[in-house]
């Protein structure tokens, strides 16, 4: 029984890898040390973790000085004295020391100064509940760091080589990896001085930052397809199943069915094919034309964003010429 209740224990157990000994050559050296409103880069990454939620924190250290500041937040350290190694080495040795000791670990860059720890906390309660998933940040659909990997994963963590990252691993398995949204600036990680100049004035704005959102529905003699649709297919693609789909996705699977054939007849061709038997009692799949449908309009939403945001910010600089007024968010660098 007392091995059952470690074992327990473990499995709960969450460790944390700060990495901080990346070279910083973009940036042009010292990237850690540069300061974000009067504090290191490291130091807002440092107070960042969540101490309550963690067990064990490792920081991967680069220098003497990170070395010192790790361990007066009563964190452990390993010196990475290969740093030419890529991304891989510093994971590997964040990880050695937890994964015999701990059922996940949250991998923490050190550039992201505007991370919340709350942010952080929401993204590991998610993992608790989600046991065998990668829960990662993301903005707009797209995956971004902190990532926590459970322990399943971390064979795969510990042979990975030169540049490949925790990226590599939830690439592999898409249907594993859970995403939670964080606002732009919270995932934004600096990797040269215009990043670190654009995101500290961001910081100052005295308003929060405007921004399009667009939501596209598509309608025959009523609607017909739009996001929630596209979000249960996508899941159903990946998980081969509209049961889990929809709960994935917090649906019942009797609204979900209902949302699949209120579809169906709108257009008048199927979207799912059923299968029986298997090993899992059956599922579902997508027809053909059902994903070129979800592709269509994807891609329709990818394009009006795009065009939704250059046509704000060219109205912002016409409406909010002076600095001091300057209220837009160019998101991923892009105008």
């Amino acid at each position: 029984m007392a091995g059952e209740d470690k074992e327990s224990v473990q499995e709960q157990a969450c460790g944390c890898v700060v990495l901080a000994s990346g070279k910083g050559t973009r940036f042009g050296g010292g990237k850690l040390h540069a300061l974000f409103r009067g504090k290191p880069l490291i130091q807002w990454a440092l107070s960042a973790v969540p101490a309550e939620l963690t067990d064990r924190t490792v920081v991967v250290v680069g220098d003497e000085t990170i070395r010192s500041l790790a361990r007066r937040h009563g964190f452990r350290t390993v010196e990475n004295n290969a740093p030419e190694q890529g991304i891989s080495h510093s994971i590997q040795l964040g990880l050695a020391p937890l994964q015999e000791w701990c059922g996940r670990v949250l991998f923490l860059m050190a550039d992201q100064p505007m991370l919340r720890t709350e942010t952080i906390r929401n993204a590991l309660r998610l993992s608790e509940e989600a046991t065998d998933r990668i829960v990662a940040l993301a903005w707009n659909g797209r995956r971004r760091n902190p990532c926590i990997f459970p322990a399943k994963f971390f064979p795969e963590l510990m042979s990975l080589t030169g540049d490949q990252g925790g990226n590599a691993v939830a690439a592999r398995h898409p249907s594993r990896l859970l995403l939670i949204e964080a606002p732009w600036e919270e995932t934004e990680d600096i990797d040269d001085q215009e990043t670190l100049a654009r995101l500290s004035v961001q910081s100052e704005l005295r308003i929060d930052p405007l921004y399009p959102e667009i939501t596209m529905r598509l309608y025959m003699q009523s609607k017909c397809f739009g996001p929630g649709i596209a979000a249960l297919l996508e899941r159903v693609r990946e998980l081969g199943s509209l049961r889990a789909a929809a709960a994935s996705i917090g649906m019942s699977y009797s609204k979900a069915w209902g949302v699949v054939r209120r579809c169906e007849r709108a257009l008048g061709w199927p979207l799912l094919v059923r299968q029986t038997g298997g090993r899992n009692g059956g599922g579902a799949v997508l027809t053909a034309d059902a994903g070129e449908l979800l592709q269509m309009y994807r891609e329709c939403c990818r394009e009006l964003d795009d065009l939704a945001e250059r046509l704000v910010l060219d109205k912002a600089r016409r409406y909010f010429a002076k600095e001091n007024k300057t209220i837009l968010r160019e998101r991923g660098g892009r105008t």
